[in-house]
């Protein structure tokens, strides 16, 4: 009887996602691609280079939180996180990267807020949680090892990758603080198991903190979710991928090789200001566009002009008090080029500062609304 009850309230899980996304997608809101050239030094304004000063040697910057003040800036390469001030000038590292009690084996995301410093590990399955200071405070350990997890009110928003120890396999969950499963959404197959990393996640909603965005993988959509997993927005790109895969991701013939042969939006930023960038797969080539939420437009690469400055605007890392905006330097272009001297020169900062060996800097702006 237990087990046919089980099975009962599951079918109708699903059903009423399905029934649920099927009535969204009825009331979609199409994007569709502009006419218009967009010119990001008039779509953008108050642009500048800004310089992390007086720390320690920066590896490979993986991602920036900025909270009352200060920026934490997470370094990939020696799995710690740096702490600047407003001005950018170097307070103190948290470094707890090991295999002991408090120590985490892998920095795979972070964030912060009044209750301390929380590190995401998915090797370890788990979220560690410091105080702003660097002193360990407790261990989260979550039931699945996702591949992003999301702050979101007094929630965590978790992005799932696939996991045969669960019986039910969903791409979104959410999580009260302790770790625990409150609810999931966006049931999948587990041929989607290799796609996860490649393409798709969950993104920041920047103009509304109580909702995020969530892109299947190889998907030409964009939800938007609260922290109950309630469908507020569904968003569909228009026309932009130019070769999709015919027989669908569900295709017993789908594998995850077809992903360096067909079209698919590969990721988007947070939404800032009614905005998302965003870069999608045209084969043999990975291109950046830029979303236009409230106009229902996007821009392609092609529409953009000297589309070759998106390296610097369009890798999305958080937004400070003052309305500015911060963006690293895209990993595609080498950090001695010429395309990085001449961005500089542009915006009329000295080109002589730009070192070769590491790239302390990130750049900054402002929708110019």
């Amino acid at each position: 009887m237990r087990i046919t009850v089980y099975c009962l309230f599951f079918c109708l899980i699903l059903a009423c996602s399905s029934s649920n996304e099927e009535q969204a997608r009825a009331n979609a809101l199409v994007l569709s691609r502009t006419e218009d050239k967009l010119d990001v030094f008039k779509a953008f304004k108050d642009i500048d280079i800004v310089e992390f000063k007086n720390g320690p040697l920066i590896g490979v910057i993986k991602s920036v939180l900025y909270y009352d003040q200060y920026f934490y800036l997470l370094d990939a390469a020696q799995s710690d996180i740096k702490i600047y001030d407003k001005n950018f000038v170097y307070v103190r590292t948290v470094n707890h990267a090991g295999i002991g009690p408090g120590q985490y084996r892998k920095l795979s995301g972070a964030f912060v807020n009044e209750r301390g410093l929380f590190i995401f590990s998915d090797l370890d399955m788990a979220i560690f949680r410091y105080s702003i200071y660097g002193e360990f405070i407790e261990k989260i350990v979550l039931s699945d090892y996702p591949f992003d997890i999301l702050p979101l009110d007094d929630r965590l928003i978790a992005y799932t990758n696939f996991n045969p120890a669960l019986n039910d396999k969903y791409n979104l969950l959410s999580l009260s603080l302790d770790g625990s499963i409150r609810d999931k959404t966006q049931p999948y197959s587990v041929v989607l198991n290799s796609l996860i990393g490649y393409s798709g996640g969950i993104y920041h909603h920047l103009d509304n903190s109580s909702e995020f965005l969530f892109n299947p993988p190889w998907s030409d959509s964009v939800f938007v979710y609260d922290q109950d997993l309630k469908l507020k927005n569904l968003y569909i790109i228009d026309d932009l991928i130019k070769n999709k895969f015919d027989e669908g991701i569900y295709s017993g013939n789908f594998h995850n090789g077809l992903r360096n042969q067909y079209g698919h939006i590969s990721s988007f930023s947070s939404k800032f200001d009614g905005l998302s960038w965003f870069t999608y797969k045209e084969p043999p080539y990975l291109k950046t566009g830029l979303m236009d939420w409230e106009n229902s437009r996007y821009y392609e690469y092609e529409d953009i002009m000297e589309p070759q400055y998106l390296y610097f605007l369009s890798d999305l890392l958080t937004q400070d008090d003052n309305g500015y905006y911060y963006s690293k330097l895209s990993s595609f272009v080498p950090k001695d080029s010429e395309i990085v001297h001449s961005f500089a020169n542009k915006i009329g900062f000295s080109s002589d500062k730009m070192g070769t060996e590491d790239f302390n800097f990130l750049v900054r702006y402002k929708v110019n609304k």
